[in-house]
């Protein structure tokens, strides 16, 4: 059995080489994924008193030696104690004989990485030029989507909002030229993409931040178990198309479940990501909204 600690899963990848191998793997991996090729069930949901949560993610290809076991915990409040925000584990076993190959102790930084990626291959079928790309956040996934913008898309201003002061702060040191909004209002106001990577449990982004027939794509990746939220369900109701990664985790979580539970959308105009990135949008939707809630 081989065991891989965090320095060495970080040490193996190389952002900026890696990056489109990675982009297409991915890519692939949804499109795949789209086809039924892949069993992946429910995740698998634990919360606790002290703010943070655990989750569970499983799934294996057809037809293939492996099948994983993901994993992956936010303590959010950990921060304050100088602790990392969470921890996250992979096991990788054999489909013939159930017997384990292979852990990942990755903390976190594969399920956040992946879930950059993700967002990126979002922002590739918005169907117009990028020109400003506005991320709400301060953590770990926000950071990860800041590099990887830098080097997918460095023609587009890259804006930023959050609610820590101090984490922005950092992320300013970090990242030159980043454009650092006064308010959630202000980037919704000037950005034609928008990237939520929280761990918000009530709405951050309003429907009226978002200006009606200004073509606007909002990719919310934070909503990735139940009692997370970033989107206001009314929103989803204006858009015209409403992209997934899963239809069927979009009705158990995610800013799909919300817009669903109250009436506002219907699980069977959405679209998934995979079927998306096989063809092309249209250059009339003015409103795109996709939901990732992690497969």
């Amino acid at each position: 059995m081989k065991i891989y600690n965090f320095n060495q899963i970080k040490q193996a990848i190389v952002l900026q080489e890696d990056l489109p191998k990675l982009v297409e793997s991915q890519k692939k991996t949804f499109i795949d994924f789209s086809k039924g090729e892949f069993t992946v069930p429910l995740p698998l949901q634990l919360q606790f008193d002290v703010g943070g949560d655990c989750h569970v993610k499983a799934g294996y290809k057809k037809d293939t030696k492996y099948f994983v076991v993901k994993l992956a915990t936010g303590f959010y409040n950990n921060i304050a104690k100088n602790l990392p925000a969470g921890d996250g584990i992979f096991l990788i076993l054999s489909q013939d004989t159930g017997l384990l190959d292979t852990i990942l102790h990755d903390g976190g930084f594969l399920t956040t990485l992946r879930t950059a990626i993700a967002g990126a291959l979002a922002v590739d079928i918005t169907p117009w030029k990028v020109k400003n790309i506005g991320i709400v956040g301060t953590g770990q996934l926000a950071k990860n989507i800041l590099t990887i913008m830098k080097f997918y898309k460095p023609n587009a201003k890259l804006h930023l909002w959050g609610r820590s002061k101090s984490r922005v702060n950092i992320l300013t040191k970090e990242f030159q030229d980043l454009y650092i909004c006064s308010g959630i209002e202000e980037l919704t106001a000037n950005c034609d993409v928008i990237i939520t990577a929280t761990a918000s449990k009530a709405p951050i982004i309003k429907e009226q931040y978002i200006t009606i027939n200004r073509a606007t794509h909002i990719i919310a990746l934070g909503s990735d178990e139940v009692g997370k939220q970033e989107l206001e369900p009314q929103l989803l109701s204006r858009a015209n198309v409403i992209i997934v990664d899963s239809k069927k985790q979009s009705a158990y979580c995610g800013e799909c479940y919300y817009a669903i539970s109250k009436g506002n959308i219907l699980s069977q105009n959405l679209l998934e990501l995979g079927k998306v990135l096989s063809d092309k949008l249209s250059t009339d939707n003015k409103l795109i909204i996709t939901d990732l809630t992690g497969i």
